[in-house]
């Protein structure tokens, strides 16, 4: 526990912030590297290439009686950049859904277009929406409906497409601009392109046989915050399972740690891993992954992306511990699980929840230290740990290395739609 809460202090308050392609993420992955290397695993460092948006001024404001009345904004992760450096006034049209761009394309051209529930998940529409004509677009975010700015990002790989200015307002000043009737919006967003790299830190304990047991969490953080709940907890969880397996010979199977960079860029690092390692993978009978694993209050939950028998193993051994866990059957493309589900090994994803679509501070300044409850990281740990060091062992695997045809279907959508089937 007191190293976990060394790890959390480490990664919150002296690194914080920590974007993709950022010196945050690097400094956070160093330290990833070093608690490897201390527990006694064999260590890589894999550097990718990364493109980032650089902003030196980023503005959004309704326009009354003349004058612009500023509202508290963050660019979307990708965001183009405004014509006018100085800025401009658009006038502002409304989309329900991101899937009616190319049927309304005369209405939003030109314009501001205020887009309800985000940019959707299909790479079709979004091309159909960036190349409609539309000058910006203001995004509100229907699943996080709080009185503060959150941040966000989309794939990395639809950075190919057009780039438009995508602004983030607080989801009730985009209510209050159509309940008033606002009909223009000054938007802003100045900035510069750069290349960077990002990184994924590889960690292996080293089994006397074949198989891999494949452990993710991601060191990368959005914009807002410190980005303590998504995602230090689950770096601090990696780091104690480095602790405990790492000086431990008995291993039949391959333990393999995987703090991967560029998550919040739908899980851009962990694809990178998977198709740089693709042998690796193929050879894994089960993958685990971290991400959002404590907050103050809420439900334990587990996302298991696999067959019945997987469903039955996960909650016998979590119904053993004494804790409660919401365990769930289906598929999520949003956190580092899924490039290993595409290559067709199964999983099961730790997280914590205290909202319908995830927890309150989700990508705010709210994401700090002072809202993680130790006790659930380390209950977590407990839960995660008894599974790992069984499969990890001489016992035969309880479940077949097999996803169901329906969530295998499920997965290929997923996989061409917002990832651009990069992985084959």
């Amino acid at each position: 526990m007191e190293m976990m809460k060394k790890d959390m202090h480490f990664i919150c308050k002296n690194v914080g912030t920590r974007m993709y392609g950022s010196a945050g993420e690097k400094k956070a992955a160093g330290y990833i590297e070093k608690g490897f290397r201390e527990a006694g695993l064999s260590v890589e460092i894999q550097e990718f290439p990364v493109e980032k948006m650089e902003y030196s001024a980023v503005e959004f404001g309704k326009v009354k009686n003349g004058k612009v009345e500023k509202l508290d904004v963050l660019p979307l992760a990708q965001s183009g950049f405004t014509e006018n450096p100085d800025g401009e006034i658009l006038e502002v049209a409304y989309l329900e859904n991101v899937s009616l761009a190319f049927k309304r394309k005369k209405e939003i051209e030109g314009k501001a277009v205020i887009l309800y529930g985000g940019l959707g998940e299909s790479l079709r529409d979004y091309s159909a929406l960036v190349n409609s004509g539309a000058k910006a677009l203001i995004m509100n975010d229907n699943r996080f409906p709080v009185p503060w700015v959150i941040a966000d990002g989309m794939p990395y790989m639809w950075m190919k497409e057009k780039m438009l200015s995508v602004l983030i307002p607080r989801y009730f000043d985009v209510v209050d601009i159509l309940r008033e009737g606002i009909s223009r919006v000054f938007v802003r967003v100045a900035g510069r392109k750069t290349s960077s790299v990002s990184q994924n830190v590889i960690g292996v304990v080293k089994g006397g046989g074949s198989g891999n047991i494949i452990v993710t969490a991601h060191h990368d953080s959005v914009m807002a915050g410190e980005g303590a709940t998504d995602n230090a907890t689950g770096v601090a969880i990696l780091l104690e399972f480095a602790r405990r397996f790492g000086g431990d010979g008995r291993r039949r199977r391959n333990i393999i740690l995987v703090s991967c960079g560029s998550e919040e860029v739908l899980s851009y690092g962990s694809l990178n891993f998977a198709r740089k390692y693709a042998d690796t993978v193929k050879k894994a009978v089960f993958a685990v992954n971290f991400d959002s694993c404590s907050c103050l209050y809420g439900e334990n939950k587990i996302l298991v992306t696999g067959n019945g028998k997987l469903l039955s193993y996960v909650k016998e051994k979590t119904g053993k511990t004494g804790v409660w866990y919401n365990v769930e059957r289906g598929v999520s493309p949003y956190s580092d699980h899924f490039p290993m589900n595409v290559l067709g090994v199964p999983s099961i994803w730790f997280r914590r929840a205290n909202m319908a679509q995830g927890y309150f501070p989700f990508h705010s300044n709210l994401n700090r230290l002072e809202i993680i409850d130790f006790g659930v990281m380390q209950e977590v740990v407990e839960a995660a740990g008894s599974i790992i060091s069984e499969l990890s062992g001489d016992a035969p695997m309880p479940f077949p290395r097999l996803i169901s045809q329906g969530e295998r279907s499920q997965i290929s959508r997923f996989h061409v739609n917002l990832f651009g089937g990069e992985l084959k």
